[in-house]
């Protein structure tokens, strides 16, 4: 007999360090090493973790934290970073992960949560589940050679470095500052961030203008490699950019290669001469809409249409709606008719501007005419959407 159930506390603990530890770590851990698998205390507590068991004996797990997210301009204060969903060697391929992210959408669903995200082991699992791709985020490499000369040029402003726990207030709070005009950004609560930036510590170099956080930089140092590996780099303006950029110059004898994430926006290949930028990419993320009725408010451009939208694991949103826009922002209704059909990716797409509705019928995601396409574009122009937070 199997079952799903929450778990928490010493169960949860327990639970979670057997299954992540096998499936995302190099395992058995040297006992050193034994609390870098699981999250904190403070992060478990916000956490919500669910768990197949077969014959009382734990063979999947899917957990979720609460962030805060950019959806095209409206903040939306609790949607669902999934995190964790790992299964026993013996339980996998048995649709056991499936079901127990399943249920975890359930749940979302009765906590009024309408938006979730995650990071995928495999792409193609998740968008079967509802999800659709996020743009890759950028790697950028160089060699900060090439900033030199910055450090001869009069720069307005001044760069201050701190840890990430001795500025955590100034970071939080720039981040929440940066997330009002980042389409998609995530950012965690205060409590528990705050205890897994102290558990995994980096450096914070934040650019000032006018005594103002204008700017700033989390990386770590590693004179041994010489790798300075960049995990956030944010600017208000060209300034504070080249402040930053003047600090990574600072350190050219200590560091022969800068690794840097990046907004896959952003374009360093054109930031300086001869920064020789290699671009790579990594992790992309997905989201899915879990609420189709919890979407209003969401600002859009002109337009109305009304859809019958599929969706096989989320069936309180299957059914007509109408979509349209009520001065300048969303609004959601049940309909008694539908123009086309509309699968839960190709509307999570159209909220996160990631696919071109001419795609959706190659893709099995919809079937809008030309005329209905056209509409939905304006409605919800395409957009790159930014994450940030990574779990």
């Amino acid at each position: 007999m199997s079952q799903i159930r929450r778990v928490q506390d010493d169960e949860q603990d327990t639970i979670l360090h057997q299954q992540l530890s096998y499936a995302f770590w190099p395992t058995p851990l040297p006992a050193k090493q034994d609390d870098l698998v699981i999250p904190t205390r403070e992060m478990l507590q916000e956490a919500t973790t669910y768990v197949l068991f077969e014959n009382e004996q734990p063979q999947a797990t899917a957990s979720y934290s609460p962030m805060s997210q950019n959806i095209r301009g409206r903040i939306y204060p609790t949607t669902a970073a999934v995190w964790g969903v790992a299964s026993h060697p013996e339980a996998r391929r048995k649709g056991y992960a499936r079901q127990v992210i399943t249920e975890l959408f359930r749940v979302m669903y009765e906590e009024g949560i309408p938006i979730t995200t995650l990071y995928a082991f495999r792409e193609s699992f998740y968008v079967r589940l509802g999800y659709v791709t996020f743009p890759l985020r950028h790697i950028a490499t160089f060699s900060p050679q090439a900033l030199l000369p910055l450090l001869k040029q009069k720069l307005e402003g001044q760069v201050r470095l701190s840890t990430i726990s001795e500025g955590f207030t100034i970071y939080q709070d720039y981040m929440r500052k940066r997330q009002l005009t980042t389409h998609g950004m995530g950012v965690f609560s205060n409590v528990g961030r705050v205890e897994l930036l102290k558990k995994n510590e980096f450096w914070l170099a934040t650019a000032y203008l006018n005594e103002e956080p204008c700017g700033l930089m989390r990386y770590k140092l590693d004179p041994i490699t010489g790798v300075m590996n960049v995990m956030v780099f944010y600017y208000d303006n060209q300034s504070t950019k080249y402040l930053l950029l003047e600090w990574l110059a600072r350190h050219v004898d200590q560091a022969k290669t800068i690794e840097m994430r990046l907004h896959p926006g952003e374009l360093p290949e054109t930031w300086y001469p001869d920064l020789n930028v290699q671009l790579s990419s990594k992790d992309a993320p997905l989201a899915r809409v879990v609420n189709v009725l919890g979407l209003d408010g969401i600002p859009i451009g002109p337009g109305a249409f009304s859809a019958q939208i599929r969706d096989l694991y989320c069936p309180w949103n299957e059914g007509n709606f109408r979509f349209e826009n009520a001065e300048g922002v969303l609004k959601v209704t049940r309909s008694e008719r539908a123009d086309f059909e509309l699968s839960i990716q190709g509307l999570s797409a159209l909220l996160f501007g990631t696919h071109d509705p001419a795609s959706f019928a190659l893709r099995e995601w919809g079937s809008p005419d030309s005329n209905a396409q056209e509409t939905l574009r304006q409605m919800f122009p395409p957009l790159l959407p930014y994450l940030h937070e990574t779990f």
